[in-house]
């Protein structure tokens, strides 16, 4: 419905475009900034959060050992919003935000989530790709200045080991325990699929897609499975195929201002390998930017036609009745 409101209204576009970049600029900076000393200090509530929510990957409550969650309640969701975000920023180019992107790419190096890493380096590719010369120069000179930044902030902050570690388990899939317990999560919920042909219905909250026998949680960390199992193998497909047909759309918009939406809604389509990212926290800022990114034609010759009254129809064709092809119209006629 949000996308729905965003489509119908063009004319409010350019100023959500702003509003979406000033909030993409405080959450970068006001969350990292956070997050860096919940990394550092640990505060006593986040401390207790991590012990009570008995999430295995968070880390641990100990300075340095933190998987970086900031504000929100698990790095997975911190580091989905903020790479969504740091997208919108660099789709804009300039000074001010890419301040705000180097502060936010910290704040995303601490949550150690790999697959937001490789999402947000797609979206900065494409930005490179299709996006204006402001943000091309912006990530440019970004580039220039990580190179020489990145390694003292990592010897200060003692993270070198910590990150360069679990980059290195990019290459090394085999030995990556997080890898093969979903791809082990995979294949037995796909097994799970001929017993749920219809799914089990809406009853789902993020991650957690149904409930066992025993009345036990089952974590599904990946969207396509977590989508099937939910609405079925019938109304799954269609679900997904109006993903792709709405995305697809949304990259023939050729306006160059929107690279930074666009970016966000290729970097959610590539997390969903991961998680449904298309609801829930995530899935909020993927169907804004989707709404956005939509061709406006249709909706703005629709609505522009139903707000003329027929006056000012007939008014027209009278002072050109040849661009009409038909006779006038008396004013006031239906």
């Amino acid at each position: 419905m949000v996308a729905l409101a965003i489509f119908q209204n063009p004319e409010h576009q350019k100023s959500l475009r702003w509003k979406l970049v000033l909030f993409a600029f405080l959450f970068a900076v006001a969350t990292s900034l956070y997050g860096l000393y919940q990394y550092i200090f640990v505060p006593r509530w986040d401390a207790e959060w991590m012990i009570y929510s008995n999430m295995e990957s968070i880390g641990k409550p100990r300075p340095y050992e933190v998987r970086v969650f900031s504000t929100l309640n698990s790095p997975g969701s911190y580091s989905l919003i903020l790479t969504v975000n740091l997208l919108l920023l660099a789709g804009r180019g300039g000074i001010i935000c890419l301040l705000a992107i180097a502060v936010g790419a910290l704040g995303l190096g601490l949550t150690i989530v790999r697959s937001a890493w490789i999402a947000a380096a797609l979206g900065l590719i494409f930005i490179a790709l299709a996006g204006r010369w402001q943000a091309r120069a912006s990530l440019a000179t970004l580039l220039v200045v990580s190179i020489f930044a990145i390694p003292p902030i990592l010897l200060a902050t003692g993270t070198e080991t910590y990150i360069g570690d679990r980059f290195r388990t990019l290459f090394d899939l085999q030995s990556d325990v997080s890898f093969n317990d979903r791809s082990n999560g995979y294949d037995r919920l796909l097994n799970q699929l001929n017993d749920n042909v219809f799914g089990t219905g809406l009853a789902v909250n993020g991650a957690i897609a149904a409930h066992s026998s025993e009345g036990t949680t089952v974590v599904i960390d990946g969207g396509p499975i977590e989508i099937f199992y939910a609405l079925g193998l019938a109304f799954g497909l269609v679900y997904l195929l109006a993903l792709g047909v709405l995305s697809m759309r949304a990259f023939f918009n050729g306006d160059r201002g929107l690279a930074g939406p666009r970016a966000a809604i290729l970097c959610t389509l590539a997390l969903l390998t991961s998680g449904t990212t298309t609801v829930g926290e995530v899935g909020f800022f993927f169907w804004i930017c989707l709404g956005m990114s939509l061709p406006p034609a249709i909706a703005t010759r629709r609505k522009t036609l139903s707000m003329r009254d027929p006056s000012s129809v007939s008014y027209e064709m009278q002072a050109n009745p040849g661009s009409a092809g038909t006779h006038s119209v008396p004013a006031g006629a239906s």
